[in-house]
C-alpha cells in the first residue's frame, strides 16, 4: 500500500489497515490502547473492543487480526516506544502528536484519522465513495461472500444488534458495485 510518509507512516498505515482488516468504526479503533492490542510489545492475534466503546455499549466484539496487520502493528509499537519512551498499558494506540492538558498523549482525533483515510484513498487510485464506514461496509461484504451468504453470522461479526442493519450494510454496497458495472461500460462489449 502506498502513501504514507513522514514521521507518522507507520502509525497511519497501522490504522488504514486496522480499519479495513477489521471492520471496526473508526471511534472504535481509536478508543484501543496499547495494554488492549499488545503486552511486552507481542501484537495479540484476537483483539477485542470493550462493550463501553461500541456503539451502543452492549456487547464487546473480538476479531483475529491478519498477520500482516499484526506486522505493521508491531512496527509501529516499535517507533510509539522510540517516541514516548515506555510503552503503558493505557497510552493510546494511535496517539497523536499532541498531549492531553494531564500531561499524557491524547488519541489521534476523527479529522486526524480522515485525513489519513484521505491520503490512503488518494496515493492508491482507489474509487467509490471515502470514509471511515465505505471500509466496514467492503469488510461486511467480503465476509459475506466468505461465509457462503450465512447472513446471521456477518451480522455476529459486524456486532449488529439486527440482521436489517447488516442487510442494509450489503444492500449499499451491492448499489455501489452495480453502479461502478454500468458505469464502466464493460457490460456494453
Amino acid at each position: 500500500m502506498k502513501g504514507f510518509h513522514g514521521r507518522y507512516a507507520t502509525r497511519n498505515r497501522a490504522l488504514f489497515l486496522f480499519g479495513v482488516a477489521t471492520g471496526f468504526r473508526i471511534s472504535e479503533i481509536l478508543s484501543l490502547t496499547v495494554g488492549e492490542v499488545s503486552r511486552d510489545k507481542k501484537v495479540f492475534k484476537v483483539v477485542e473492543v470493550k462493550h463501553q466503546h461500541m456503539k451502543g455499549k452492549r456487547r464487546s466484539r473480538a476479531i483475529e487480526l491478519h498477520s500482516e496487520v499484526r506486522t505493521v502493528l508491531s512496527c509501529w509499537l516499535d517507533e510509539l516506544e522510540c517516541l514516548v519512551g515506555l510503552l503503558t498499558p493505557e497510552l493510546p494506540l494511535f496517539c497523536s502528536r499532541t498531549w492531553a492538558p494531564d500531561g499524557t498523549w491524547e488519541a489521534v482525533t476523527r479529522t486526524q484519522a480522515w485525513r489519513i483515510w484521505t491520503e490512503a484513498y488518494a496515493a492508491n487510485d482507489l474509487e467509490g465513495r471515502l470514509g471511515f464506514h465505505a471500509t466496514r461496509k467492503s469488510f461486511a461484504a467480503i465476509m459475506y461472500e466468505w461465509l457462503h451468504d450465512r447472513l446471521e453470522k456477518v451480522q455476529k461479526f459486524m456486532g449488529h444488534a439486527s440482521v436489517s442493519s447488516t442487510m442494509a450494510h450489503l444492500k449499499s454496497f451491492q448499489r455501489e458495485e452495480l453502479t461502478a458495472a454500468v458505469l464502466s461500460g464493460t457490460w456494453a462489449a
